[in-house]
């Protein structure tokens, strides 16, 4: 069971919705048995009011349980206060930040994202690899080609110059 301190806003996947949570005595001693229902546990989106949960109560063990929240309450950016008060045990509060982007699995937002014209940010990582690290053909003529960083096979840019050297066509392959 995977466990959240932040989730992706509308997270389709329930398992990256567990919250987990201890509860104690007023001794400081774990309680084990709880069953949680109705208004004991609350839920209030970004210091709005709290309303009873939607999702499932799950008891690990030794005091341990598991919170997990619904689609529909990780819906909105900003904090989600899981408020725990079972009526016999100190009040409880967990938050979680509901975040835009997938922090452990930022490869599909942020490096897909279109930076400039219609390269992504992962495209334009290459090309710049490339330049710096490329193996470099022509450079003595007016056509020069720089290859992948590593991959010698693939043209990343083919640039035709004039004869003071300037640039006049590029083309670029990410």
């Amino acid at each position: 069971m995977q466990y959240a301190t932040e989730i992706t806003v509308n997270q389709p996947n329930a398992q990256l919705r567990n919250i987990p949570f201890v509860i104690r005595d007023s001794s400081g001693v774990e309680v084990t048995g709880e069953t949680l229902t109705g208004s004991e546990i609350q839920i209030a989106k970004n210091v709005g009011s709290f309303a009873n949960f939607a999702g499932v109560v799950t008891e690990i063990g030794l005091g341990l349980y598991s919170y997990q929240a619904t689609a529909a309450e990780c819906s909105e950016l900003g904090f989600l206060d899981v408020r725990i008060d079972d009526g016999t045990n100190p009040t409880l509060h967990v938050i979680v930040q509901i975040t835009a982007i997938d922090i452990d699995n930022a490869s599909g937002g942020v490096w897909n994202a279109v930076l400039e014209n219609t390269l992504t940010a992962q495209q334009m990582m290459r090309l710049m690899t490339a330049a710096a690290a490329g193996e470099l053909e022509g450079a003595d003529t007016t056509n020069v080609i720089i290859k992948a960083a590593n991959d010698n096979s693939t043209t990343r840019i083919d640039a035709t110059v004039d004869s003071d050297e300037n640039r006049t066509t590029v083309i670029v392959t990410p």
